[in-house]
């Protein structure tokens, strides 16, 4: 599941994004900042927290301080699951009324559906989860990684390289980095 990508506007105030696979938590990451960074200075409007050693009030004020000569601030916890079930409990609280000016992205490798602050965030509409894909559809993966580097390759070469390199997303997409400088100018591979 991906991020929307239609305007600022229609972010949300908090999310949750986590999953089993840190290549795709890492781009549904760099899609977000990139989002508010249409709007913010991230320079002076951008807080990272741990979320083993957060501060759960710290992250709270965070997302509450006014951007400055910004529409929107940006506040991230990764390691989330990490975090005391007070501390989750505050973020928890804090979602049912966040900040309008800040978005908040709460990362997570594991979150129980029925924790509070999964519930909280999925009523705003924030929760998404990325997982690694099935073994079938790896090729698939890497068919798409393709295109969306401009460059288009068979199924059967995708299922080559999964073969070759394994069902590391990673590790494909620096392969495929590599297989895209060998080929030059070529689209097609």
């Amino acid at each position: 599941m991906a991020v929307k990508t239609k305007g600022v506007d229609d972010l949300s105030s908090v999310y949750l994004i986590f999953g089993n696979e840190d290549l795709l938590l890492e781009r549904a990451l760099r899609r977000l900042r990139d989002r508010i960074a249409e709007v913010a200075d991230l320079d002076f409007n951008y807080e990272a927290f741990d979320g083993e050693t957060a501060d759960a009030s710290a992250v709270v004020a965070a997302a509450n301080t006014l951007p400055f000569a910004s529409e929107r601030r940006l506040v991230i916890v990764r390691g989330v699951d990490r975090m005391s079930a007070a501390g989750q409990a505050v973020l928890a609280e804090y979602a049912r009324d966040p900040a309008p000016t800040a978005c908040l992205v709460l990362v997570a490798t594991k979150i129980r559906k029925d924790a509070k602050l999964y519930k909280a965030v999925q009523a705003l509409g924030g929760v998404f989860e990325y997982t690694a894909p099935k073994k079938s559809e790896y090729p698939s993966w890497v068919v798409d990684l393709f295109r969306t580097k401009g460059r288009s390759m068979t199924g059967d070469g995708a299922a080559a390289l999964v073969r070759a390199v394994g069902r590391d997303l990673r590790r494909l997409e620096i392969e495929a980095e590599k297989i895209i400088a060998y080929a030059g100018e070529r689209t097609q591979l």
